[in-house]
Parts: structure tokens; C-alpha cells; sequence
């Protein structure tokens, strides 16, 4: 008994390559496109720049951002006007780090976010002690006030004839400089100070003016000196006196700043004389 088989129709394939339906282009002509419209270009456009503009904020609140360093404050780590890439994102802050606060913290501070290292964290004990001038974290001496002898400049001189011998001074040269600093104790402080690296260190004082009217004003001090020591001391040892030591110091930079201002910049190595913001060896510095 023969059995009656079923055929199905197979699909025909498109003639010339082109979908059912699409017209056949004659004279060699292409097939017509579909035109996009102008309001599909500009939401495509959109749709980019917005959420470009979203992941920015998000980067700059929850990842990171930038910053730069106001002052002096930081130097030797950190220079002023140096740009920063601030981490955020699972952060916590450790003793040591160097940390960028908040501006709406500081309003004192015109909106100016300041860099700082951390001293101390949570749970730690901060204890200053204002009689001596002294900072303990956790019982451990961490800063105290020294004795210091900032260094004078004297200019080099020079005689010349004019109706005898005239001495003059001459701008832009000047005599080796040199600092003092006076420590109390033999301690890991006064072995930092000795060590015969080039070294800059920071020194901080305040100071009350009185001003014409009889009111007094508080004026912060800083000064820069970049130096290596001239040797190691001879250590007073007095039983039942505390020991002070003196540490010599070669200065090859000293700067000052006095309630912000830059009162002088002497950098030897650089050729650099700045007093009262004229530098007077921008001349020398022009030739060589």
C-alpha cells in the first residue's frame, strides 16, 4: 500500500539579495534608506552627555578628586600650588597619612581646602601639654618647642676708591649661612636633626603686635630652612640637669613668612635673592 507523501513548499530566496518586498532598484540605483531624523540624532547626543556628566559627579563624590595644595605648610612633602588626586573610596584615615579636609569644615578659611597629616585617630589620646609646648599622642612624645637661632645674611662686600676706600655691598651675593638649634634631651629628635642629609625643616611661632590704636593683634610666623648639620655636638651630660644640646646647621634656603606674607627667599643653589618680593639676582640668573 503506497503511502501519499506530503511536500512542504520551500521558501523561495529573495531575488538580487534583497528582503520580501523591497523594491528592486533598476538602472543600477541603490536601495532606498531610511532617514533618520534630527530628533533621534539630538536624543542620542543627550542620552551621551548625560550620562557622561553622571559618572563624573559620581567619581568626584564616592572615588575621588582633585585638589591642589594652598601654602607652605606641607613643604618638604608636599609644595605649594601642587596639584593632588584625592582617594575616597573605602578610605579611613590612619595615623600619619596626609589628609585634605572638607571646605564647609573651615570656614575661617574662605572656602580653601587645607592638607594636613593625621596625628591622631579615633580612640587615641591627644594630650598638649601649653606649660612646655609639648604634644604627646598615646604617651609618646610626637613634637616640642627647641631653641632655634635663625641665620643672619650678610651680603658679600666689596672696597672701592672713591676719595679713600668706600665698602659697598653686593646685591645678590652673600656669605655662607648658618643656624642653630638647641634641644633638650638625647633622644631620637636630636640623632633626626645630626643625621648628614639635606633636610628642610619648619618652625612656627606667634607673636603679639600692638597696633597704633593700643589693641594688640596675633601674628602666625613660619620660616623655611632647608640644611644639613655641620656635625654631631658634644652632648652635656649633668646628672640631675637636663641635658642641652646645640646642632649647627649649614643653610643653603631660608624663608619667612610673616601673616601669610613672604617677607624674604634666600636659595643659594638656585641663585635666588628675594626681599620684600624684589629679587635682586634675577640679573645674575639671566647670564648664566
Amino acid at each position: 500500500m503506497a503511502e501519499e507523501l506530503e511536500h512542504e513548499p520551500q521558501p523561495q530566496e529573495p531575488q538580487n539579495g534583497l528582503p520580501e518586498g523591497e523594491a528592486v532598484p533598476t538602472d543600477g540605483a541603490e536601495p532606498e534608506k531610511k532617514e533618520k531624523k534630527p530628533s533621534e540624532d539630538l536624543f542620542y547626543w543627550l542620552n551621551a552627555l548625560t550620562t557622561a556628566l553622571v559618572s563624573l559627579v559620581l567619581v568626584f563624590t564616592f572615588i575621588g578628586r582633585l585638589t591642589r595644595v594652598q601654602g607652605e605648610s606641607m613643604t618638604n612633602t608636599l609644595q605649594d600650588q601642587q596639584l593632588l588626586l584625592v582617594w575616597s573610596l573605602g578610605y579611613e584615615p590612619k595615623q600619619g597619612d596626609i589628609v585634605v579636609l572638607n571646605k564647609t569644615t573651615v570656614e575661617h578659611l574662605g572656602g580653601v581646602a587645607i592638607v594636613k597629616r593625621v596625628i591622631a585617630t579615633g580612640g587615641q589620646t591627644v594630650d598638649i601639654d601649653y606649660e612646655s609646648n609639648s604634644v604627646y599622642v598615646d604617651g609618646v612624645l610626637a613634637a616640642k618647642d627647641v631653641t632655634i637661632a635663625l641665620p643672619p645674611v650678610n651680603l658679600v662686600t666689596a672696597d672701592f676708591k672713591a676719595m679713600g676706600t668706600y665698602t659697598a655691598p653686593l646685591p645678590g651675593q652673600i656669605e655662607a649661612m648658618e643656624a642653630s638649634i638647641t634641644k633638650i634631651g638625647i633622644d631620637l629628635g636630636l640623632r633626626s636633626l645630626v643625621k648628614l642629609t639635606s633636610k628642610t625643616i619648619e618652625i612656627r611661632w606667634a607673636q603679639d603686635v600692638k597696633l597704633s590704636d593700643g589693641s594688640t593683634k596675633t601674628e602666625g610666623c613660619k620660616a623655611f630652612l632647608r640644611c644639613v648639620s655641620k656635625g654631631i655636638p658634644g652632648l652635656n651630660v649633668d646628672p640631675g640637669n637636663a641635658s642641652e644640646n646645640e646642632i649647627a646647621l649649614a643653610v643653603s634656603r631660608y624663608q619667612l613668612f610673616v601673616a601669610g606674607n613672604e617677607y624674604w627667599l634666600i636659595d643659594q643653589l638656585n641663585t635666588i635673592m628675594r626681599v620684600g618680593g624684589v629679587d635682586y639676582a634675577k640679573d645674575i640668573r639671566s647670564v648664566l
